[in-house]
């Protein structure tokens, strides 16, 4: 018969203690899932909104650089990239669906400024959000 004492026996962790530790790391990761859904959830409410990352940090009680590094790392993107696109998809369905001037919808879609609403929106788009109107418009008659 084999026998075989507790100091025999090694768990998958390697070392007794680790278990613990790994079983805290999953309680801490689960957390913040949580807290990163939570801020995607803020983000895409209040896209609309003047937000940094150094404001949602504050407000989720995050240092700053660990929530750009852990937005990307659990999202692929980066926070800014993750706004500006939200913003512009926001944008292209106001272009679409009213006729509000190229100003109001730059300010409903949370950029303080028309002039660097209209750059950003031709850097992604490639045309002016003038021309992706009538391009929308022209496609639906």
């Amino acid at each position: 018969m084999n026998h075989v004492s507790d100091a025999n026996i090694q768990n998958d962790w390697g070392d007794p203690g680790q278990e613990k530790k790994i079983c805290a790391d999953n309680r801490n990761e689960e957390t913040f899932k949580r807290t990163i859904d939570r801020i995607k959830d803020y983000i895409e409410t209040h896209y609309d909104e003047k937000i940094t990352l150094k404001d949602l940090a504050e407000q989720f009680y995050i240092h700053p650089v660990y929530l750009g590094q852990l937005f990307k790392n659990t999202y692929g993107v980066y926070f800014k990239d993750f706004l500006l696109d939200l913003r512009m998809r926001n944008a292209k369905a106001i272009l679409r669906q009213t006729d509000l001037r190229i100003a109001q919808v730059a300010d409903q879609v949370g950029f303080a400024s028309k002039d660097y609403f209209v750059y950003r929106f031709e850097q992604n788009e490639g045309v002016t959000p003038t021309q992706y109107r009538k391009q929308a418009v022209y496609r639906l008659e």
